[in-house]
């Protein structure tokens, strides 16, 4: 019993991913203004992280801290 019951919470779970991740979509396509793509990234990015660091409860340690300075550094307007 207690097996069907991790199967069910582990289905559940894969379902509702999708469904958070185009509820962000349709919100930041429909309500926000055109032409800022990178605000609209984040916008969409920001609730699937921090529902994610609620779930985990451990913010990223050693190399992980270097991550997204490297990547702003790559996609920056500026660093062509």
């Amino acid at each position: 019993m207690k097996k069907n019951l991790n199967y069910l919470a582990d289905v559940a779970m894969t379902g509702l991913a999708p469904a958070v991740w185009g509820s962000t979509y349709y919100v930041t396509t429909q309500f926000l203004p055109q032409g800022y793509p990178m605000h609209v990234a984040m916008l969409r990015a920001l609730p699937a992280g921090l529902l994610l660091l609620l779930l985990v409860r451990k913010l990223p340690y050693g190399i992980w801290w270097g991550a997204p300075s490297s990547l702003r550094r790559s996609t920056s307007p500026s660093s062509g």
